[in-house]
């Protein structure tokens, strides 16, 4: 019997079956197989970092709330809520320094941005058309765009100097928070992927918060004063 040609619907027998091969029918092995090797680069120092914020987070709990800390940080089912969680945690805890507090923050916020291209990687599927890898039928709309403005070939290696930059960031403002240091003892790497805003320029915008939160609170004693006059005079 003629073995099966792939390419008929209609089968009439079952022995006329055939066995689906188990690796992926792709129109370029190498480019697969390069975009495979890539992709796995960045994943890992994602990892590595995103494993970095839940050191900060053990090292803020201190010695006897490690567990606590980690339950906590496991009952977020999402990277992204686990890094708000750490956010908030480390913002709101005054046993670390406020420069240490400062620069987890601008980390966290740098990894958010970053997290955002290793996503498109790692959920988008790949399909060769015509001469290059192009992002397939499962990739969102948002992640098509940002992947068509900047090829994830293009980018990768960026991505994952930028990530392993921030990794290594993370672990000595860890080890900041446990020796409960003043100022980070590495300064902020310089990251290629992400538009963050420097030191000065976040004090700035943060004065200017704290300012137009004071007027707000001086206007709104200005009309309860005034408000106890009127009805006084009444």
């Amino acid at each position: 019997m003629t073995p099966p040609v792939k390419v008929v619907g209609k089968i009439s027998k079952p022995g006329d079956r055939w066995h689906p091969k188990r690796s992926l029918h792709h129109g370029n092995r190498a480019a697969m197989r390069q975009h495979n090797a890539r992709v796995g680069a960045v994943i890992h120092a994602y990892n590595s970092s995103h494993a970095a914020v839940l050191m900060v987070v053990l090292g803020a709990a201190g010695k006897d709330s490690h567990q606590a800390a980690r339950s906590l940080w496991f009952n977020h089912s999402t990277d992204a809520a686990q890094r708000e969680f750490a956010a908030i945690y480390c913002r709101d805890n005054f046993g670390i320094r406020p420069p240490i507090r400062r620069a987890i923050n601008w980390a966290l916020n740098a990894l958010k941005e970053l997290a955002r291209h290793r996503n498109d990687a790692a959920h988008s599927d790949m399909i060769w058309h015509y001469d290059r890898l192009q992002p397939g039928l499962i990739t969102k709309d948002a992640a098509y765009a940002r992947m068509q403005e900047q090829p994830f070939e293009a980018i990768w290696k960026k991505l994952q100097g930028d990530l392993s930059a921030l990794s290594n960031y993370l672990m000595d403002l860890y080890l900041d928070v446990v020796n409960n240091n003043t100022w980070p003892s590495s300064r902020r790497p310089k990251l290629l992927l992400v538009h963050s805003q420097s030191a000065k320029v976040q004090d700035r915008n943060r004065k200017i918060k704290q300012k137009a939160r004071e007027r707000q609170r001086n206007r709104s004693l200005d009309d309860w004063d005034a408000s106890v006059l009127l009805s006084a005079r009444s």
